[in-house]
């Protein structure tokens, strides 16, 4: 977008994607396969691909899957039409964007280990693979993916299995002659990622703020080279600042789900003590153990914020490791600020949602 003066504003540019043909919208599917998806015959055409071609298709939260397609003349000719299990396998909702590439190298599989989710037998006896998987990869070559999930039916009832082990690659094909095991003990189902962890799409309003953080944090993490080749050293944190309730832990979760990153939240109780120094040394412990910066949150007395923010810069910035970038929450900013501009800080101070239905911020770091 220009402004008045024509000159086009870059700040949300990260955000933007290109337009490619390959980028379609998901829409629901007119059969409940679980090993397919549908294109217009047209747009099956423009990429290049056929009937019955294997294609790998990538959602969200760097999840992907590979499917048969297959022709429909009543799909739009912008979208894919996918099952629900598909969707969710990709971290998808019905709307969202999928990529969908040619995967022409899915070799059959020679051994696929599968075990039940727990909570989907219950009130079911008997052998799980006469009963459900032979029936259901029976002379059906269907794909299959490490990793994923799939709803097989039958008679009255339905069982979620888990794809836990493929031969000899991740991505296969179960043929005639593929052997399928399902001993073990079931998955359990809390043992299992989240479908709805928090991603981008569900943070709004922060847009511009949204894209500060995916350069200083999505950039450096996934693309490290990037910085290398140009010679500029990454950031080595940020600091989110902003009123309660504005969405500073929801982004930070948001980056961490998005990126694969592991996030480990560290409230202020857990390293505030009574003690003189052993606040410090809490906060020390925090950062040998996961290499990770707190959310500052600091308590009464006025002293112990400015000793806790130097220990925060001494311990992070003594850290090498440019695979972890501490990510610091406040709702006050003055005596961030200082810090976060001192050498060996943070790089930037980037702001959350400033506005806020609830109470304005209070003078003091808390």
């Amino acid at each position: 977008q220009g402004d008045a003066s024509g000159k086009k504003d870059y700040s949300t540019a990260i955000l933007e994607r290109k337009k490619s043909p390959n980028r379609l919208v998901v829409d629901e599917a007119t059969n409940d396969e679980n090993s397919t998806v549908a294109l217009h015959p047209d747009t099956m055409d423009s990429l290049e691909l056929f009937r019955g071609d294997i294609v790998l298709l990538k959602g969200k939260k760097r999840k992907d899957t590979v499917c048969i397609l297959l022709p429909d003349d009543t799909c739009d000719k912008t979208k894919v039409r996918m099952n629900k299990v598909v969707r969710k396998n990709l971290r998808l909702r019905l709307g969202d964007v999928v990529s969908v590439h040619q995967c022409p190298d899915v070799k059959y599989g020679k051994r696929v280990h599968v075990l039940p989710v727990d909570d989907t037998l219950q009130g079911i006896a008997g052998n799980l693979f006469d009963t459900f998987l032979r029936p259901y990869f029976l002379e059906a070559y269907r794909s299959l993916r490490k990793g994923d999930l799939f709803l097989v039916r039958g008679g009255m009832t339905s069982v979620e299995f888990k794809v836990v082990e493929t031969d000899p690659a991740e991505y296969c094909i179960v043929a005639s002659d593929t052997e399928i095991f399902c001993d073990g003990e079931p998955v359990k189902r809390e043992d299992e990622e989240r479908l709805d962890d928090v991603g981008y799409d569900d943070v709004g309003g922060v847009r511009k703020q949204m894209a500060q953080i995916r350069e200083l944090v999505e950039l450096p993490l996934r693309h490290p080279q990037l910085f290398k080749c140009i010679g500029v050293k990454p950031p080595k944190g940020i600091l989110l600042y902003g009123p309660p309730g504005t969405g500073k832990t929801l982004i930070a979760r948001a980056v961490a789900n998005e990126t694969g990153a592991f996030f480990f939240l560290i409230n202020g109780p857990e390293i505030m003590s009574k003690m003189a120094g052993e606040s410090e040394s809490n906060l020390r412990k925090a950062f040998e153990e996961v290499f990770c910066s707190t959310a500052l949150r600091a308590a009464a007395r006025p002293c112990w914020p400015r000793r806790l923010l130097t220990s925060a810069r001494l311990t992070s910035s003594a850290s090498k490791d440019r695979s972890c970038l501490p990510c610091g929450l406040v709702r006050a900013k003055p005596m961030c600020v200082r810090f976060s501009t001192r050498p060996g800080g943070r790089h930037h101070v980037s702001s959350s949602l400033m506005s806020s239905t609830r109470l304005p911020p209070r003078e003091e770091t808390v």
